[in-house]
């Protein structure tokens, strides 16, 4: 590895700053090429702009959490990718990772890093713990073990996002274990945070349904604000699709082309822990090798209890709105569970969203989403979102990607790929289902949710679905 000095950190060239800014927006729909950015860059500039579309790659990936399309990359993934990173690269990559990781809810151990990119131990060790000192204080963490939050004692951290952190905690008065959500100690000073933070309490307490997690209290202690949840012993199956596809699971359960060659057995063995042998078995339900009809029904199975879930919420005034992986939690049991009604409508909403507003996960949206037209918003909005998902399960791929331009004017006008061309084994009854769902027009897909989980019951029990008008798909020309 070179050993030069990293690049100075200076103000950046018009140039340069039009770069990293077009290289995040391109990160609202995936990974981009870190190169080919780099490569816009001036000569004299383009080491140190690669070392900060690195950093930018890496807060991404970590902020996205575990998906079966976006891996976590570590600073020796980059080191592989980007040879051309000297000593002094490496290391500034390597307290980036340790800050970002930080940030997203991982602990890593600072021998770890030391041993792995330190060449003068005390000083790296001295800003790591600098790192530590300013992440704790961006996200308050007054929140350590043991800290008590009226009846709550804080048992330890469960994960993070934008608006808040979830911890494990004990119910003193009844001896239970519950999960806590905290608004940021920054989005509370934030009105319009504070307001959509107590909005996700109101749409998520109007609901009782055993596949809603549901909400025991709501407090606040000297400017924190909480709520109380039932703590679910489970996964996010975002992370379960990330374990499915560390293990190779998702490919070898797509038809296999006739070079292939033998597959990793995976690396879940006698000594891994009962959470993680949980987390391979959920997976391998999904993503089964050679049990198609198995995994097919499992699939559809899965998407009938959510949708059936939605259906509740629906007749209860409520629309979720971000329907992705990442917001579906499935228990020990394979039990699925809905989470995350920070984005809901609510019938009686009038000021948290207005109409022009995006909000969702783009791959997700649905096309009236994308336009912000939330006058078009309500239940068929997330059985779109549902569509997108079982697409995902089924062919081990999002049926509209690239730039975020190009998916809304895809979503908007673009027929996706035919699932079955993707994965010959999907049946035609679940291919119809899914098309459906990914209808343009809302009057196009199941009018409830209901009646997209009627047809994934039958398709389980073996009955034919009937043949519903709306399967081709009616272009929405609108100029992007």
């Amino acid at each position: 590895m070179p050993s030069s000095q990293s690049h100075p950190t200076l103000r950046w060239s018009p140039r340069t700053e039009q770069i990293l800014d077009d290289f995040e927006v391109a990160w609202k729909s995936g990974p981009p090429c870190i190169g080919e950015f780099a490569d816009r860059a001036a000569d004299e500039e383009r080491q140190g702009v690669l070392v900060e579309l690195i950093k930018i790659d890496l807060e991404q990936r970590w902020k996205q959490g575990d998906s079966a399309d976006i891996a976590r990359l570590e600073t020796r993934d980059y080191q592989q990718q980007h040879p051309e990173l000297t000593d002094a690269d490496v290391q500034e990559v390597a307290v980036d990772e340790y800050r970002v990781r930080l940030r997203w809810g991982d602990r890593p151990q600072l021998e770890e890093f030391t041993q792995a990119y330190a060449l003068a131990v005390d000083e790296f060790q001295a800003r790591l713990r600098r790192v530590q000192d300013d992440v704790n204080t961006e996200f308050d963490y007054v929140f350590h073990q043991d800290t008590q939050l009226g009846d709550f004692r804080i048992l330890g951290e469960i994960g993070r996002g934008g608006m808040g952190v979830v911890y494990e905690a004990e119910q003193i008065s009844l001896r239970r274990r519950v999960a806590i959500k905290v608004l940021h100690a920054s989005a509370a000073g934030d009105e319009h945070r504070r307001n959509r933070f107590h909005h996700e309490i109101q749409a998520v307490a109007m609901l009782r349904h055993d596949h809603v997690v549901p909400v025991f209290a709501v407090g606040e202690q000297d400017g924190h604000h909480f709520y109380v949840m039932q703590l679910i012993q489970g996964f996010p199956l975002s992370k379960i699709q990330a374990h499915a596809k560390s293990l190779d699971l998702v490919t070898r359960s797509m038809p296999r082309q006739a070079d292939d060659t033998e597959q990793p057995t995976g690396r879940v063995g006698s000594g891994e822990t009962d959470r993680n042998a949980s987390l391979h078995q959920l997976a391998s339900q999904i993503y089964s090798e050679g049990e198609d009809r198995a995994r097919m029904r499992h699939i559809a199975g899965l998407i009938e209890s959510v949708a059936r879930t939605l259906h509740y919420v629906h007749e209860n005034g409520v629309v979720h709105r971000d329907i992705k992986p990442s917001n579906l939690l499935l228990d020990m049991d394979g039990k699925v569970w809905v989470t995350d009604f920070g984005l809901a409508q609510l019938d009686s909403e009038s000021t948290i969203t207005t109409s022009g507003e995006i909000l969702g996960t783009l791959q997700y949206m649905s096309p009236e989403q994308t336009l912000g037209r939330r006058d078009m918003i309500d239940g068929r909005t997330d059985v779109y979102s549902l569509g997108v998902l079982m697409y995902l399960l089924m062919t081990g791929e999002l049926p509209f990607r690239g730039q975020p331009r190009m998916i809304i004017k895809q979503s908007i006008n673009d027929d996706p790929v035919s699932p079955r061309e993707l994965n010959h084994r999907i049946a035609v009854d679940l291919e119809t289902i899914c098309l459906k769902c990914l209808q343009k027009e809302p009057g196009s897909r199941y009018a409830t949710a209901e009646e997209l989980a009627d047809d994934l019951q039958r398709y389980q029990q073996g009955e034919p679905i009937p043949r519903r008008s709306g399967t081709g798909f009616p272009v929405l020309s609108v100029d992007i």
